[in-house]
């Protein structure tokens, strides 16, 4: 390989390190928010589960909302898809992150 390919993939690498590790902080973000919607449906159905409202579906006024959550954002699948795509850009991130090593550049600081 000459040292102009070497500087190229390690460019590509690196930026790819870069983008993975964006891509994972954005992941990160949306399971954060559905972690914090889990907590708040599951303190309601401790407490008063009557009291727990899924937009767009009609209720008795008497139980008015403590907590009101759309379907879609506890939806399992997705919280599935979600955790997989992170386990695989955090494999893919570290397998860059030892070629670029074997290439003598260190990308692991913060």
């Amino acid at each position: 390989m000459t040292d102009e390919q070497k500087d190229a993939l390690v460019g590509k690498l690196v930026l790819e390190h870069g983008e993975l590790k964006g891509e994972t902080g954005t992941l990160r973000a949306a399971c954060k928010k559905i972690g914090q919607t889990f907590q708040s449906v599951g303190n309601t159905l401790i407490q008063y589960p009557e009291r727990l409202i899924f937009l767009g579906e009609s209720y008795d006024g008497r139980f008015h909302a403590a907590t009101t959550v759309k379907i879609e954002e506890i939806d399992g699948k997705k919280l599935l898809e979600l955790t997989n795509e992170i386990r695989a850009k955090i494999v893919r991130q570290d397998d860059v992150t030892s070629q670029l090593k074997g290439m003598g550049v260190d990308v692991s600081h913060p």
